[in-house]
């Protein structure tokens, strides 16, 4: 069931869309009795034929569309931050993400499931402990982008018949809707989208801290600094996460104890965590799993632990965000220390290695290698799997 909702998301829908607008220009162009001027009625009498043609162009335009609208979407992120004295970080389609090095952009590779595109941009210094500081266009910019590109096209293919109409009009549709679903706060797929953070940001101080650290932390990692060398107040009494980023205080505060060799803490705070997330994402709360995983790992190593952590929704989770390097450190520990498969653990470190060089945030390869490290001193170290 849950494989025929992500196919009914995924491809039906646009599908139907698609047709829908396409009937719709056919059926507009006969209503008006444009012989001369419509392009689709010009090529056949076939009604049939039509409705194939019509549909065909409205699905094309409409994939091709959604694609269009995700670079306009971060781009609008990219002038809104700019706009607002935000200095760039990144920009990501897809798994691509492109930074700068020494004056040129350069290509990477990372991906955050749920997610098609970011436009990640370090936010101004704060001038007092009330961080003030603009939060709401940059946040609203995407999708204001999607929305205000969209309206001409679609006045304009109103005015028009042919397949161009068809094309500007779906084009139109998806970024109307792109924009729509990225304004009004809501959490899609695990995750909190522009118009809820910009909600969470404005209610409170600490979800406002929260954004601001987030989009620190973003521009220190790629430039090489170490987690563990950010300001510890960071990750200092997070409490219990009232909204997403708060959410995401919890795991730069495991991410901290990780990189100070502090596992034992790590897991201490984890497990509190896990039993009281508040309103943690679901995204947030598996990357906290992951974690207590790997310090199951690397300390015990039970067998009824690890089976109870690794499980299947855990499992999807690692493999759709694959291009993190702690993930790839997180199964090079299960190959090595559990299934103690030679073959395996080795294509697990080659992995590794190979992510070190495409990863943009640099400043985690350190201390994931000293993790790494960790795998490799208890490996030498008799396991029953008690």
């Amino acid at each position: 069931m849950k494989k025929f909702k992500k196919f009914l998301l995924k491809w039906l829908i646009p599908i139907a869309l698609g047709a829908a607008v396409g009937f719709l220009i056919i059926w507009l162009g006969r209503a008006t009795g444009d012989n001369e001027s419509s392009l689709v009625d010009a090529m056949s009498e076939n009604s049939l034929f039509d409705a194939i043609i019509g549909f065909a162009i409205a699905l094309s335009s409409l994939l091709i569309g959604f694609f269009l609208h995700i670079i306009i979407h971060e781009a609008g992120h990219l002038v809104g931050g700019k706009l607002s004295g935000y200095n760039f970080v990144s920009f990501r389609i897809g798994n691509s993400v492109f930074i700068r090095k020494d004056g040129k952009f350069v290509r990477k590779k990372f991906g955050v499931a749920g997610t098609d595109g970011q436009c990640l941009m370090s936010p101004p210094d704060v001038a007092d402990e009330q961080y003030q500081y603009p939060f709401a266009f940059y946040n609203l910019s995407g999708g204001l982008a999607n929305i205000l590109i969209s309206i001409p096209l679609f006045i304009i293919g109103i005015l028009i018949s042919g397949y161009l109409s068809i094309i500007l009009l779906t084009f139109s549709i998806s970024g109307t809707f792109l924009g729509l679903i990225n304004l009004i706060p809501l959490e899609l797929n695990g995750i909190a989208n522009d118009g809820l953070n910009t909600i969470n940001c404005h209610k409170n101080l600490n979800g406002r801290r929260a954004f601001w650290i987030q989009s620190k932390f973003a521009g220190l990692i790629t430039q090489g600094i170490r987690v563990r060398d950010m300001p510890q107040e960071w990750v200092e009494n997070v409490g219990v996460p009232v909204d997403a980023l708060i959410g995401f205080l919890a795991t730069l505060r495991c991410s901290y104890l990780l990189d100070e060799g502090e596992l034992e803490q790590a897991v201490d705070y984890i497990k509190t965590t896990i039993e009281n997330p508040g309103k943690m994402l679901e995204l947030q709360k598996n990357e906290l799993l992951c974690e207590l995983l790997f310090c199951e790992l690397v300390g015990e190593c039970r067998t009824d632990e690890i089976e109870k952590l690794y499980t299947k929704t855990l499992h999807k989770h690692i493999k759709a965000n694959s291009t993190h390097l702690s993930k790839y450190r997180l199964m090079y520990a299960y190959e090595k220390l559990y299934i103690r498969n030679e073959t395996d653990f080795e294509k697990a470190l080659a992995d590794f290695e190979r992510a070190c060089e495409h990863t943009p945030f640099v400043g985690e390869i350190a201390g994931e290698r000293e993790l790494i490290e960790r795998v490799n001193a208890r490996s030498r170290v008799p396991n029953n799997h008690n």
